[in-house]
């Protein structure tokens, strides 16, 4: 059986199963012989050789101790399923490389069977097993293919680990015509493709019947051979199904005896057991009813992530439409082969619809409507949104004080230094010195000066002077960026302006006309870095583990909320229990006043803990929606990296002045000269080994 192994779990080839076949047909010990044949062609090592032989041994065990449940099952000791599910204990053992129990002591152990019942069975199979001694064994060579061989009743069983080989052609079974129902024509189809793509087994079983299993295992079909015993009992023919492993989907007895007595089936199968395929779930999907501009953030894909596809503008809704709706998964259901073995599949995948300010869900939690007149959005965690606007009648300063806002900003002046201005998307005439925090985009009519920019969108103005620009998108320059730091997932585009004494880091490349003057500091320019994403990724697993360790802050506090709260109800109890024995005794004295006092204390206490128990409840369930909100939009900006993949290009429209450093992700240059009108790349070549890349930051025309 070594040989069989090693050949399933493809250690050896089927010329090398041949081969070793071959070299020991004579030998008397042949799992010595095939152990010190694998091992001396290196084919097969020394530890993998210990597996083997240890699972040859469980599936040995097994293959003798199934006629003990068949047996058992026919002296109506145990059910049939009872047996499968002892056999499936056996596999499980088998499978995590233990030797597996006999199923006469784990029926008793587990109460199913006596001790006089199980040696009731011993004694039948040790006299069918002496029945079968005297029987005589038909000489097979060595080269003759498993599938041909015609053993009297106990033959290698098909399952588990350990199946024969078959011939590489074999003709597809075939239903014979008219005899019963249940017969169906070829190899059956359904199943995936890795399943079909299986080589079907077939072989001689005994009392002239041939056994042939579909390459997906679904299904299996018996054939009559010249030495067909028409006389065999229903019984035997289950028997010798279960020496095979085959239990389940049997056909029943009835078409078992028709198949029996039926003339034909020699050249085409009779299908005897079909299992039930598995059938593939379907993933949730959330559909969305409004264009969502959010630096290319469309829907949510079907595996919850957001699709990234440019939609257009964001339009004004008003209250009670329809802003999505939620398509539900379907449920995948496991199958059963002819084996008993089962076959899972994917589970599908749920997908949330989450609505946040602004929305309003039905009642079946599948559709989304707007519930205020605004603008509908999608968050980065996933979350739909309908935000309004605030707009501003003149400059954000002492008068106005910061402005934050859940919805859209829109400022008809200056933002003055010190103050700053939150929301979505925000716009504004100029900035000087102020502070912007959007989750959106950030548009300036006129310039930026001395600013602190962050934004989860794109970022427009006119020029930008000695300010700090940290966002995802892309940075629209129209005449110039000076004495200022730019970290950008997107682009940094500056067509007919420059760059002068400026850190910039851009991952999607930069296109400028200038850089520097040749008298002002030098710039540096790294290209394809994405460092807003790994700086919003650091924060999100920050917060996150925030999140986490305040929830266990928030858990001690509540259970000892539970205990307080335990041990008070215990102590009013006795108060109770003390004010009726003293009211029934004395009436309503001091001490008795006393003790009422203390009891509504009590009561007051229990009150405040409840309270306290409430609190950490509703913090700690806005502690784990919040944890979910973070897990959304730490996948959503690794999938919006992974799509828009680094452009480590530069274009200089102009000239490019000595000192400017240039980064790549591998390489770096400092440019000597100046160069005028190109492109600048990093690009990799193979040293003279071939073995080491080497990276270049490299100009060429354009």
């Amino acid at each position: 059986m070594i040989e069989k192994i090693a050949l399933k779990k493809k250690l050896i080839t089927r010329s090398q199963y041949d081969e070793a076949v071959a070299a020991c047909a004579q030998a008397q010990d042949r799992e010595a012989a095939y152990k010190e044949f694998f091992i001396s062609r290196n084919w097969i090592s020394v530890r993998e050789m210990g597996v083997l032989v240890k699972l040859a041994h469980s599936l040995e065990i097994m293959r003798k101790d199934l006629k003990f449940g068949v047996i058992a099952v026919k002296l109506g000791y145990i059910s049939k399923s009872v047996l499968g599910l002892i056999m499936d204990d056996q596999k499980k053992a088998v499978q995590s490389r233990k030797t597996p129990k006999l199923i006469g002591e784990l029926l008793v152990e587990s109460g199913m069977l006596s001790t006089k019942q199980r040696e009731t069975i011993l004694n039948e199979q040790q006299a069918c097993e002496q029945e079968l001694v005297s029987v005589p064994v038909p000489h097979v060579s060595a080269t003759e293919p498993v599938g041909a061989r015609k053993e009297p009743r106990v033959p290698p069983p098909v399952k588990p680990d350990g199946e024969p080989p078959v011939a590489e052609s074999e003709p597809e079974p075939v239903a014979e015509a008219g005899v019963t129902g249940r017969s169906v024509e070829g190899v059956p189809r359904e199943g995936s493709k890795k399943e079909e793509s299986k080589q079907a087994t077939q072989e001689d079983i005994g009392s002239g019947l041939t056994l042939k299993v579909s390459g997906n295992q679904m299904e299996a079909f018996l054939l009559k051979t010249e030495a067909f015993d028409e006389n065999i009992p229903v019984e035997d023919v289950r028997e010798l199904l279960l020496d095979r492993f085959i239990q389940y989907g049997i056909v029943d007895d009835t078409m078992i005896q028709r198949f029996i007595l039926a003339r034909g089936f020699k050249s085409k199968g009779f299908l005897v057991a079909k299992g039930v395929a598995p059938k593939q779930g379907r993933d949730a999907k959330v559909e969305f009813f409004f264009d969502t501009d959010h630096l290319k953030a469309g829907g949510i894909d079907e595996a919850g992530g957001i699709d990234f596809k440019e939609r257009g503008a964001v339009p004004l809704v008003e209250a009670g439409v329809l802003l999505a709706e939620k398509i539900p998964s379907r449920e995948a259901v496991s199958g059963r082969d002819v084996f008993g073995e089962e076959h899972t599949v994917a589970v599908a995948r749920d997908v949330p619809l989450k609505g946040k300010e602004g929305t309003r869900m039905s009642d079946d939690g599948l559709r989304l409507f707007s519930a205020v007149r605004g603008y509908p959005r999608l968050s980065w965690s996933g979350s739909v949104m309908v935000v309004e606007e605030f707009v501003t009648k003149g400059d954000v300063n002492y008068e106005t004080g910061h402005v934050r806002y859940k919805g859209n900003v829109i400022v008809n002046g200056c933002i003055k230094d010190g103050f700053q201005v939150c929301g979505c998307d925000i716009r504004a005439d100029e900035i000087q010195g102020g502070v912007v925090r959007a989750d959106g985009n950030l548009v300036v009519a006129g310039g930026v000066n001395d600013a602190d920019i962050y934004a989860r969108g794109n970022v427009r103005a006119k020029f930008v002077l000695k300010s700090k620009i940290v966002c995802l998108g892309n940075v629209f320059i129209e005449a110039e960026i000076v004495d200022s730091s730019i970290e950008s997932s997107g682009a940094c585009i500056i067509e007919k302006g420059d760059i002068i004494n400026c850190d910039i880091s851009a991952k999607m490349g930069v296109t400028v006309a200038n850089v520097d003057t040749g008298i002002s500091r030098s710039s540096t320019i790294a290209l394809g870095r994405d460092s807003f994403v790994d700086g919003e990724l650091k924060k999100i697993q920050g917060a996150i583990k925030s999140c986490g360790s305040h929830m266990e802050q928030l858990k001690l506090e509540r259970a000892m909320c539970v205990e307080e709260i335990a041990q008070l109800h215990e102590r009013s109890l006795k108060l109770a229990h003390e004010l009726d024995r003293l009211q029934a005794l004395e009436g309503r004295t001091e001490g008795f006043l006393k003790l009422e006092g203390a009891l509504n204390d009590c009561f007051t206490q229990i009150e405040r803990q409840e309270i306290a128990r409430d609190e950490a409840d509703q913090e700690i369930s806005a502690l784990l929606e919040r944890v979910d909100d973070l897990s959304y939009e730490q996948e959503n900006f690794k999938e919006w990296s992974r799509v828009n993949p680094p452009k480590s290009v530069m274009v200089v429209e102009g000239g490019l002045y000595p000192g400017v450093t240039v980064y790549g992700l591998h390489a770096k240059k400092i440019f000597k000269e100046k160069v005028t009108k190109t492109k600048i790349c990093e690009f990799v070549e193979q040293d003279t080994s071939g073995d080491t890349p080497i990276y270049r930051i490299a100009t060429y025309g354009h």
